[in-house]
């Protein structure tokens, strides 16, 4: 006997609970989540259809103090190239005509449901930047390969190379670990990609109308349905913009919680003017707040650019980031 997954589609209990007195009531999104991260990304279009192709300098070339008189030899650059791949997320809506046909309104019940699909999407993304966790595990040895690479594949070790930079916060024990991840989003720097031949930076959604679909019975019925893709990628150009300090303990209170000099060479490890962003989640950033009320703290500051408070650790904004999870286990 076949099961009936009550999750596929719209059904009446589904639309019961958004329903009262005969009318379509708002629904309270208790499972949103804060990922800054999707909203602070710069996008840009790929150069092929289902990656990006980018070029980096591994050498300069040598240039030569000479005397007068003498000569001196042609000398080249040294560059190499790679390829970061585009991802496919999608979703569906599908809702039997019968079930919307119920609704006192039914453009409001749709919009109801649809407006969860973007919600799902956007925390999806935000997952897969900061270290694949929606795979099924916080930290699987092998990228999934319809994903993209995130943050944490990356940086999957502690380094002080310039293009692998990941500090050690001091923790050396537990699976309770966090991090936070520093990002300078640039144009030649890192960045969302999109395929070549897409708008709108690789997201859309397609209202397919009245479709003729498989039932529970296997035979079939009409249902509403609409589409939902986003095709994106991260790219890494210039690893220098990218950093990670781990072995966080998120226990509050512990020898390990936090190294405010950690952050600071991190911060001074960035090249350029561009702005550093900070990301972290509700523990840290709990942790932050409480020592930005400090009297005495000279690094932590609220300001409030267009009315809104923002936290900044020196220069570098501090943005929350519920993707990243307290479940990390000890990276050496």
């Amino acid at each position: 006997m076949a099961e009936k997954n009550i999750n596929a589609r719209e059904n009446l209990l589904g639309a019961a609970r958004q329903t009262h007195n005969n009318e379509i009531i708002d629904v309270a999104e208790v499972l949103n989540e804060t990922n800054d991260v999707v909203a602070d990304a710069i996008v840009q279009r790929g150069n092929d259809i289902t990656s990006h192709v980018v070029t980096r300098r591994t050498a300069l070339p040598a240039a030569n103090w000479i005397k007068v008189g003498n000569g001196w030899d042609a000398t080249v650059g040294l560059t190499s190239q790679a390829r970061e791949e585009i991802g496919m997320l999608k979703a569906r809506y599908s809702c039997p005509e019968d079930v919307m046909n119920l609704q006192p309104n039914p453009a409001k019940y749709r919009a109801n449901q649809e407006r969860a699909y973007i919600e799902s999407m956007g925390q999806e993304i935000a997952n897969t930047l900061m270290g694949n966790v929606a795979s099924g595990a916080v930290n699987p040895a092998v990228a999934p390969p319809e994903e993209f690479a995130g943050f944490q594949y990356r940086l999957a070790s502690l380094s002080t190379d310039q293009t692998k930079y990941c500090l050690n916060n001091g923790n050396t024990t537990g699976s309770d670990n966090t991090s936070i991840y520093f990002v300078q989003w640039r144009a030649d720097g890192v960045y969302l990609i999109h395929p070549r031949n897409m708008d709108g930076g690789g997201l859309k959604k397609q209202d397919k109308g009245l479709q003729r679909v498989a039932g529970d019975n296997s035979s079939f019925l009409y249902a509403y349905e609409t589409e939902f893709s986003w095709n994106t990628g991260l790219c890494v150009e210039d690893g220098r913009c990218v950093k990670r300090l781990a072995n966080i303990d998120s226990v509050s209170g512990s020898a390990a919680t936090l190294d405010e000099d950690k952050i600071i060479q991190i911060r001074n490890n960035f090249k350029g003017n561009d702005t550093v962003y900070m990301y972290c989640n509700e523990t840290v950033f709990t942790q932050l707040q409480i020592l930005a009320k400090d009297k005495t703290n000279v690094h932590w500051t609220e300001q409030n650019p267009f009315g809104k408070p923002q936290m900044y650790f020196l220069d570098m904004p501090v943005r929350r980031c519920d993707a990243i999870t307290n479940a990390e286990g000890i990276i050496s």
